[in-house]
């Protein structure tokens, strides 16, 4: 049979579509380069926020004087600031401690020495109330354990006054220069080396234990005063023994923090020793410097009641008339000196200086020396 022109031609039964319109693999769009670049940002800015408690705690391992340990706490500091007040590294917490990964569930380490405190200072940083309030909490977990005695005497180049100096990485340059006014005075005797330990304090003993450090290095070193300078590091969230957290700067807070330190303070009277606790100075990030200043009254509100602690602020010596922190101060013959480190927190070696001058006039009021 013949086909004609108006006769569709003959088929096997199956319809051949044309090429361009055949059945193809079907093919997502590709994300455009920016887009790309955009999601790959965001993921990076939600990781580093996550994970900025143990980023910050590297960046501040890092070598101290280091212009890298500069650079990198510089630029943690904020990030970890932001992290902390918004409550994103709170979940990240939480999950690692449900894993264990994050806690070593340690004994309380300052149990031992709980007693009655003062009432702490109101939780609201910076507020106009922030003056101590004086009165008894009710934490009495354990029974106050009075000092065996603190030894007071006249030094003299037989007997000097024994000092160990202790603290997180603000107390190492602080530290040095305190060697150095102790090798220039017959008087003075340091017992070894700065025992610094980098990103440590108060809140987290199960990363590094103080109290039993410091029991262990006055066994050791015997001295007569302890010179201790932590807290740079205890802008966090603090669990009490029953398990109860509390965010920085709460009222509850403010109870536990008091409640460790006057612990330490305890220890180390009943060990026979003296303890000057020096305070956290004021720093570039103002934020962190309010909190600082809550933390420097509640410790000084602990050392007023024992009349075997002193307690230095330095958070003045650091700052204009206004507050505001400061890296250059003018020395005794009025010429500028850099007092602070570039990362806006450490002391340079004048800074140092000029601290450890304050404590050492301290510890001659206390320890005069023999005529």
């Amino acid at each position: 049979m013949t086909t004609t022109e108006h006769d569709p031609p003959e088929t096997d039964g199956t319809e051949e579509l044309p090429e361009t319109v055949a059945a193809r693999p079907m093919r997502r769009r590709p994300m455009a380069a920016g887009h790309v670049v955009l999601v790959m940002f965001i993921a990076f800015a939600v990781g580093t926020l996550l994970n900025a408690d143990k980023l910050m705690h590297t960046a501040e391992a890092l070598p101290l004087g280091t212009t890298k340990r500069a650079v990198a706490v510089g630029l943690m500091s904020p990030v970890h600031w932001v992290a902390d007040h918004l409550g994103i590294t709170e979940p990240h917490r939480l999950m690692e401690q449900a894993l264990g990964k994050s806690t070593k569930h340690v004994k309380d380490p300052f149990s031992e020495f709980t007693a009655p405190t003062t009432t702490a200072p109101p939780a609201k940083v910076g507020a106009k109330s922030s003056t101590p309030t004086h009165g008894t909490t009710t934490r009495t977990t354990a029974k106050h354990v009075q000092p065996a005695g603190v030894r007071r005497f006249h030094p003299t180049a037989k007997r000097p006054l024994r000092i160990y100096v202790a603290g997180d990485s603000l107390s190492f340059e602080y530290g040095l220069a305190m060697g150095r006014l102790a090798a220039s005075d017959p008087d003075l005797e340091m017992e070894g080396s700065v025992d610094y330990h980098v990103a440590t304090g108060l809140a987290r003993p199960d990363v590094f234990n103080w109290p039993q450090e410091l029991q262990a290095q006055v066994k050791a070193r015997k001295p007569d005063v302890v010179v201790f300078m932590v807290g740079s590091n205890d802008d966090q969230a603090l669990q009490q023994p029953n398990g109860k957290t509390y965010r920085p700067f709460e009222l509850g807070w403010s109870y536990e923090y008091s409640r460790r330190a006057a612990a330490v303070m305890d220890q180390l009277n009943h060990d026979g020793v003296f303890v000057v606790w020096v305070g956290i100075p004021v720093i570039r990030n103002p934020q962190r410097s309010q909190g600082y200043q809550l933390m420097d009254s509640l410790v000084n509100t602990q050392a007023a009641v024992r009349p075997n602690v002193r307690f230095i602020n330095p958070f003045k010596m650091f700052a204009d008339k206004n507050g505001n922190f400061q890296q250059y101060l003018p020395d005794p013959s009025g010429t500028l000196q850099k007092m602070r480190a570039d990362d806006g927190i450490h002391f340079e070696r004048a800074g140092g200086d000029l601290l450890a001058n304050v404590t050492l006039q301290l510890l001659n009021k206390l320890y005069p020396p023999a005529k």
